[in-house]
Formats: C-alpha cells, sequence, structure tokens
C-alpha cells in the first residue's frame, strides 16, 4: 500500500494531457525510429567507435582497411595471438629474438624502428611508438593525407616482410630489405594520390633510396675491415694458395670461393 502511494505522489509531478500518447525511439536525438540506429544497439550495444569512420577514410586500398581494423583491434594472427588458441613452439620475431607481439612487431622491434625514425624525419612529427599515436593521427586526417598513407604503408609493409619469412621462407639479411618493401608498395599505391601529394611521395621514397644506400656502404665497410683476416685464415685451414683464393664481392657480403688444393 505505502508502494501504490508512492507511485501516486510521483504521478502527480507529471502534468497529464488529454492528446493521444506518442511513442518516442531514445536512440534518435528526434525520437524517430531508424534501422541504422537499432543496427549499431544490437550490434555494438549503443557503444560508439573511437575512431569513428576514419579508419575507412584513410587514403589506401579498400583492402588495406581491414587490415588496420584487425590491427587495432589486436585480432591479427601474430604468434603470441596464435599461442592464445593452440601451441606455437616459436614465439620469437623473425627480425629478432624478441616475443613476437603487435607492439614489438609493428613498433618496437628493430626493423620497424628504422621505418618509424624516417617518417618521423621526414614529415618532421614525433616518432610513432603504438597504435594510439596512429589513431589520434586520424583527426587530422584530411591535413596531412600523405603522413597518413605513407603510415599505413609502413604496417603493410612490415607486415608483407613478416610473412615473406614466415610462410615463403626468405631469410633476413639486414634493415634495407623493410625499406626496400615500402619503396616498392609506395611506389604501388602513388596511383591514390594527387600530383602535388605524388611529388611528397617521391620525395619521401628518395629518403629510403638515400637511407638504403647508407646501410650499403656501411655493410662495404664492415667487409673490407674484415676480409683479410678471412682470407688468411681461409689460406691457412684449407692449405690453398693466395692464387687460387677468388673473392666475390656482392650486395655488402664476402662469398668466398676456394680451388681445391693442388695435389702433388
Amino acid at each position: 500500500m505505502a508502494r501504490l502511494e508512492q507511485l501516486i505522489e510521483h504521478i502527480k509531478c507529471f502534468p497529464l494531457s488529454k492528446s493521444q500518447d506518442l511513442p518516442v525511439w531514445l536512440l534518435e536525438p528526434n525520437g524517430k525510429y531508424s534501422v541504422k540506429s537499432f543496427y549499431n544497439c544490437i550490434n555494438f550495444g549503443g557503444v560508439v567507435s573511437p575512431f569513428g569512420d576514419t579508419l575507412w577514410k584513410t587514403l589506401c586500398p579498400q583492402n588495406i582497411h581491414v587490415f588496420l581494423w584487425l590491427c587495432l583491434y589486436n585480432k591479427i594472427l601474430i604468434r603470441d595471438n596464435v599461442a592464445k588458441r593452440k601451441i606455437v613452439d616459436d614465439l620469437s620475431c623473425l627480425f629478432c629474438n624478441e616475443v613476437e607481439s603487435i607492439q614489438h612487431l609493428f613498433f618496437d622491434c628493430i626493423n620497424a624502428s628504422s621505418i618509424w625514425s624516417l617518417i618521423s624525419e621526414f614529415f618532421h612529427h614525433q616518432r610513432i611508438k603504438c597504435f594510439d599515436d596512429i589513431s589520434s593521427l586520424w583527426k587530422f586526417i584530411k591535413k596531412r593525407p600523405m603522413l597518413h598513407l605513407v603510415t599505413v604503408a609502413s604496417l603493410w609493409s612490415i607486415w608483407r616482410l613478416r610473412n615473406e619469412f614466415c610462410l615463403q621462407g626468405h631469410t633476413w639479411k639486414g634493415l634495407g630489405f623493410g625499406l626496400a618493401k615500402l619503396k616498392a608498395i609506395l611506389q604501388q599505391w602513388v596511383v591514390l594520390c594527387e600530383a602535388a601529394q605524388a611529388d611528397t611521395l617521391r620525395r619521401f621514397v628518395l629518403l629510403l633510396d638515400k637511407h638504403r644506400g647508407e646501410l650499403m656502404r656501411i655493410a662495404w665497410i664492415w667487409t673490407f675491415s674484415y676480409l683479410p683476416s678471412w682470407c688468411n685464415n681461409i689460406r691457412l685451414c684449407s692449405g690453398v694458395s693466395p692464387g687460387s683464393l677468388c673473392l666475390f664481392i656482392t650486395a655488402g657480403l664476402a662469398v668466398v670461393l676456394v680451388s681445391p688444393p693442388h695435389i702433388t
């Protein structure tokens, strides 16, 4: 009885009228039903994505948008995610010896770090360290479209290179591999850009080539600094004369071919 009296007192606070009652759809500001609002409610519980529609407006091929979505929500099948479903014997990164996680592969690994450092240098932007940094850039997607394109291309190039090593048996031979893969992808995506944007993209590709050249020179210097000791060790161990020792230098690496020793 007391609860009934409370209900009556509560109703008295609302003025009643003789007009007909109308249904109000609370998921829309205008109070009218829409299929879109109902779909969002049953699929996402009414929770709005923090990334909004900006992810799908990024300048890149359509299939890369799905890849971005998988990365942002940590759904991509790298080794630590695969290990949650089955036993994985080796969890190490294919570029180093650290555990392969989404944060490590795309940001902390030495291969990724070299790429993000070049992007920071070229675009005069703070170094990108995680996916939160990338998603924060989408607020300015119209102001710096080339930064967004290069950022997405970098993620995609790291993933493609990683899969080539993991699934196709390619071997890691240096940081130049990652830069070459990024260059190839950017050259394919240049058709998506306007004239001024394409010029910016070409200048960034030139920076990639310059850095690759520096890495090659470092490799040559390192190789020639160790060649004398290699030659002596090979000659002493195999018993061959210096004249039968042939050295071929390719891509900054010493390939040593030794002819059989002369038998007397």
